[in-house]
Formats: structure tokens, sequence, C-alpha cells
């Protein structure tokens, strides 16, 4: 399983690769070409995707970026900061 978090300015997308590799059992990579970092946790884990939204919930929360763009398989999610709205893109 892997799990893609895209951003859309990756200025700050080190700091939240290290909070990623720090809060999960993790290999984590940034991929700068491709705005993005991949999170492969050992195994298949609900616990994994979870930690991953609570981790990039929170970094957005703190202003570090507007949204995030979180794929796992066929499906991809848009997650916002607070006060924020998600546009089409």
């Amino acid at each position: 399983m892997e799990i893609s978090v895209a951003l859309l300015d990756v200025s700050d997308a080190q700091g939240l690769a290290q909070r990623l590799a720090g809060a999960l059992e993790a290999t984590v990579s940034v991929d700068i070409g491709r705005s993005e970092i991949r999170v492969r946790p050992p195994g298949e884990s609900q616990r994994a995707v979870i930690r991953v939204v609570d981790v990039v919930g929170g970094w957005l929360e703190q202003g570090h970026a507007e949204s995030a763009k979180l794929s796992l398989g066929e499906r991809s999610y848009t997650l916002v900061g607070r006060g924020r709205i998600a546009s089409p893109r």
C-alpha cells in the first residue's frame, strides 16, 4: 500500500515528510518533481491511513499550505485547512 500526499507548494514538503516519518512506522520519500510525498507503511493498515490524515490535517491547520491531495489506490481526497474551501482542480 502506498499513500501519496500531493502539494501545490513543496517549499515545506521536507517538514511534512519528517512529521509523517516520526508519526508512522513507514517509509517516507519526497518527490519534488511531482510535488508529492509518498508514504509506504508496512502491510495494509487502516491505522496508517488515519494517522496520515491526522498528521497532514494538523500540518494544514498550522497554515503550512491551503490544501493537500491524498491518494490511496484509485481514490483521492483533498484535505483543506480550517476556514478554507477546496477549489476544483
